[in-house]
């Protein structure tokens, strides 16, 4: 049986995703609504596979922070990012965050996404080893963007946000 985390502070999405999950015979899906809640989780030892986590979260902590936290109780735990901002967009520490992991098995899915594209996803990071080629080759064009943004438009992705 494969054990899921969940982290989104929206109410909705949460409950929505946690029921695309289980109905695709995920049994075990934990939901956590904050991020110090999902790492409590996690703080004692890791008996889960996959962890479906917001970026963009309205928290003293990001849904990235959370993740690399968590991660470094679990290594071997899949994390599958979530967010309405494209790559592109995130914030420095955030973008870092997710550069930093590109060595685990990580992915990213920009919202809206369908219920298919979701289980997919986790399927296909459960059964990977290292991140998929696709989220690494995204992870590079984006930081292409971020950069020629930054030549021409000095300030527009500060260390700050989006």
């Amino acid at each position: 049986m494969r054990k899921i985390l969940v982290l989104d502070d929206q109410p909705d999405s949460l409950t929505t995703l946690k029921a695309i999950l289980e109905y695709r015979g995920y049994s075990a899906v934990i939901p956590a609504s904050d991020p110090a809640a999902a790492i409590l989780i996690c703080s004692s030892g890791c008996d889960l596979d996959l962890l479906v986590c917001d970026i963009v979260l309205r928290a003293p902590i990001t849904g990235a922070e959370a993740a690399l936290q968590i991660h470094r109780n679990c290594p071997r735990l899949a994390i599958l990012f979530t967010s309405g901002t494209a790559l592109e967009g995130l914030d420095d520490a955030d973008f870092g965050t997710l550069n930093g992991l590109l060595h685990a098995r990580v992915d990213f899915l920009q919202k809206p996404f369908t219920a298919a594209e979701l289980v997919s996803a986790s399927d296909r990071l459960l059964a990977a080893r290292t991140a998929p080629p696709e989220f690494v080759r995204a992870m590079q064009r984006a930081g292409a963007q971020r950069q020629s943004l930054r030549k021409s438009r000095p300030g527009v992705l500060g260390a700050g946000g989006s």
